[in-house]
Formats: structure tokens, sequence, C-alpha cells
């Protein structure tokens, strides 16, 4: 790894529901980041709430990351997977989104199979 920058990560939940999400989503679920750091393949976990443990997440509001802030290597760039649910209305967002290594913010969205959308933020300094 020649160059990196610091990148800090958001995800935000838009909807969640087919009532246009005014209430509460009480998710759960994984996201990660992987990247590829001299030839080999790491993944970082940033959320991982079993259904046990799901948190309230109104519309428009991030969800709190257990881990915000990656390296990350300037010539390979970042993937970030996401698996969430609600414990009510199934899942809000299945995918994976990749990201360039470029200063600034990049914001990309993914979705459900039925009414879920979150979108995924990445700023690099």
């Amino acid at each position: 790894m020649t160059y990196a920058l610091c990148a800090t990560f958001k995800v935000v939940l838009l909807n969640h529901s087919q009532d246009g999400g005014e209430n509460p989503a009480h998710v759960y679920g994984t996201i990660k980041a992987s990247q590829l750091i001299g030839g080999s393949s790491t993944s970082l976990t940033l959320l991982d709430k079993p259904l046990d443990e799901c948190v309230e997440i109104y519309p428009k509001n991030h969800i709190v990351l257990t881990r915000a802030i990656v390296v990350v290597p300037m010539d390979n760039g970042i993937t970030i997977s996401v698996s969430l649910c609600d414990n009510k209305d199934g899942e809000i967002g299945k995918g994976s989104v990749s990201f360039d290594c470029l200063y600034g913010t990049q914001t990309k969205s993914m979705y459900g199979p039925e009414h879920g959308e979150v979108e995924v933020s990445i700023t690099c300094v």
C-alpha cells in the first residue's frame, strides 16, 4: 500500500415500509467493509446487531455504526456490504456498493426487495 486516505462512513435509513416510513424501524443485521491490502482481502465489521439487540431508527436518520473510520488504499477502493432488516417489515437493504478512494464525499443508495432503502456515504480525507 503506497497511498491511503482516512474514510468515514455514514449509513442512513431512508425508508423501511410501504406506509412511507414515518414510524421507526427496529433495525438489526450487519454492515461490513471489504478491501484489498497488499494482495490480501480484509473484511471489517462496521455493524453487527442480532435480532434481540435491534435498534430503533427513524427514517432519514443515520444508523450508529460500531466502527465508522477506516484507512482505505487509494489504488483499490472499498466495498460496503449491507444486510439490514426490520423486525416487523422484513428486509430493509441487502447488497454491496463499491467506492473508489477519492477525496470528498460519495453517496450510493441500496434498496430492499419491498420498500426499504438505505443510503451509504463515504467521506475520504
